[in-house]
C-alpha cells in the first residue's frame, strides 16, 4: 500500500467532512458565511502534503538523504 503524507490524509478527511456539512447546510436551509474558508485550509493542507510527498518521492528515487 502507498504511503502518503499525513497533510494529505489530513486535507482529504476534512475536505470531505467540509464538504458533507456544507451540503447539510444547504439542505437544511442554514445560511453561514464561511463556507469557503474552510475549503481553503484543507485546499492549503492538501498542497503542502502534495508538494512534501512529490519531493520525498524525487528524494527516494535519486537515492539521496539529508542524513
Amino acid at each position: 500500500m502507498k504511503k502518503y503524507h499525513p497533510f494529505i490524509v489530513i486535507g482529504a478527511i476534512g475536505f470531505t467532512i467540509s464538504l458533507i456539512l456544507h451540503l447539510s447546510f444547504i439542505t437544511l436551509e442554514i445560511n453561514t458565511s464561511s463556507y469557503w474558508a474552510n475549503y481553503m485550509v484543507w485546499v492549503v493542507f492538501l498542497t503542502l502534503g502534495i508538494a512534501k510527498n512529490r519531493s520525498f518521492q524525487e528524494q527516494k528515487a535519486s537515492g539521496h538523504s539529508k542524513s
